[in-house]
């Protein structure tokens, strides 16, 4: 398989990319003022993703959907960031962060 590289050099998956929204550094924050940490995350994840390993199903999920069930219905021991529509509405109203609740 070979590697696709940008005019830069470097190959395409190591380009940093400049799309992260506003939501997406809130949920990041969280996780740092809760001292929680990627590789935590990651952790979360492949635990939830592997909770049966006999579910080939389950196993083959992409994470992006694993992701979104595990935000939805589990988290970190049941904590987790507000949603980006609770989110929204709270910076609407309030103009700051709820990263630190």
């Amino acid at each position: 398989m070979s590697r696709r590289y940008l005019s830069d050099g470097l190959p395409a998956s190591n380009k940093k990319s400049n799309n992260m929204t506003e939501y997406e550094k809130y949920q990041l924050q969280w996780m740092i003022s809760h001292e929680f940490s990627l590789q935590d995350l990651i952790a979360e994840l492949t635990c939830f993703q592997y909770e049966d390993p006999e579910d080939s199903d389950r196993i083959s999920t992409p994470i992006s959907e694993i992701f979104n069930e595990w935000e939805k219905d589990v988290g970190f021991n049941s904590e987790i960031w507000a949603c980006e529509l609770e989110w929204t509405e709270y910076e609407k109203r309030e103009g700051g962060s709820i990263s630190e609740q």
